[in-house]
């Protein structure tokens, strides 16, 4: 059985700000650009990956707080309903992208349902 996967991709060029929380580095008061945000779905299999793509320095900005409370209110705006997101797991942090994910099952849904609803 073949997945159907799809994807996302918008562009929204605005500034985030760190809230010092990361583990890996001193983060408080470190501003970057978020300017593109890729979500990837499969409805099938219930699950949803966000790409975010920024100007941070360094992947280190991963479990950041401020960050992960930015890109879930830029998605919240975008879907027009509550989501929250958070960081995937270490291995997946690049500089320069930031892999995400809902935050819970009913946040994957509403990311599935957004994209699937944006890609018909």
């Amino acid at each position: 059985m073949v997945n159907d996967i799809r994807i996302l991709e918008f562009d929204v060029p605005i500034f985030v700000s760190c809230d010092g929380t990361s583990l890996w580095e001193e983060t408080r008061g470190m501003v970057g650009e978020v300017n593109r945000i890729k979500v990837r779905v499969d409805a099938d299999a219930g699950w949803a990956l966000i790409d975010v793509y920024h100007t941070f320095p360094t992947w280190r900005i991963y479990t950041d707080g401020g960050f992960e409370v930015a890109v879930s209110k830029i998605l919240s705006d975008h879907i027009g309903r509550g989501v929250i997101v958070y960081f995937t797991e270490y291995g997946m942090q690049d500089n320069g992208i930031a892999s995400m994910e809902g935050g819970n099952d009913d946040d994957t849904d509403i990311l599935i349902e957004w994209v699937c609803q944006e890609k018909s």
